[in-house]
């Protein structure tokens, strides 16, 4: 994607959340999480979230990350959406991955960093410093256990927490939901929030 309205238009639908496969040494498994692509692409999703969901970001080494965005993004060559996991607990490398992630034509996923001591309103000055990084804009994920923050410059818009409401049991119909997606603007860069529920299922669906 090249920029934010590219990435408006495309930030739609399912996307796959993407486990990275790890050899028995430890590194990534760039076979088997090619091979992994091919296939969610094969089923028709419409776009993959690559590089953190399953919690393996934080123990990867910020070198390991971006080989990770490199070799996705080639394997997967623009034909569906990506959204590439981008947080940090160290601003500094969130920073750079962030970068990284739009450079390569995907939509960095960003959390605000996770320590307990972190205040509402340092949230939001972070996402504010981070979303004019990015040509695709970010989207910004909220940590559990805060509230919604009001998007400058979007009235009625509020951040995204993945740990609101109750979990989803059995199986969800992901083809009677849509995100709406929404794009506001803070600083020079928009940001995409998604506004309206989408129902979670224990088996790779976002």
């Amino acid at each position: 994607m090249k920029d934010i309205n590219e990435c408006r238009e495309r930030l739609r639908g399912i996307f796959n959340i993407t486990v990275t496969p790890f050899t028995a040494s430890g590194a990534i498994d760039f076979p088997a999480l090619r091979e992994n692509i091919e296939r969610v692409i094969g089923l028709g999703y419409d776009g993959l979230l690559i590089g953190g969901t399953y919690g393996e970001f934080p123990v990867m080494t910020v070198e390991e990350r971006r080989e990770l965005f490199h070799q996705v993004m080639a394997c997967v060559d623009d034909r569906v959406a990506v959204m590439l996991c981008s947080a940090s607990a160290d601003p500094r490398d969130a920073r750079e991955l962030t970068l990284l992630a739009s450079e390569l034509g995907g939509l960095p996923m960003v959390t605000a960093p996770f320590v307990s001591e972190i205040t509402d309103q340092q949230i939001v000055s972070y996402f504010k410093e981070m979303a004019p990084l990015s040509k695709t804009g970010i989207l910004g994920v909220q940590r559990a256990g805060h509230r919604h923050h009001p998007l400058p410059g979007a009235a009625g818009t509020t951040g995204r927490d993945p740990q609101r409401g109750r979990h989803q049991t059995g199986r969800s119909q992901p083809h009677r939901h849509r995100p709406d997606c929404q794009p506001s603007a803070w600083a020079s860069a928009p940001v995409l929030c998604f506004r309206s529920g989408l129902p979670r299922a224990n088996d790779g669906r976002v």
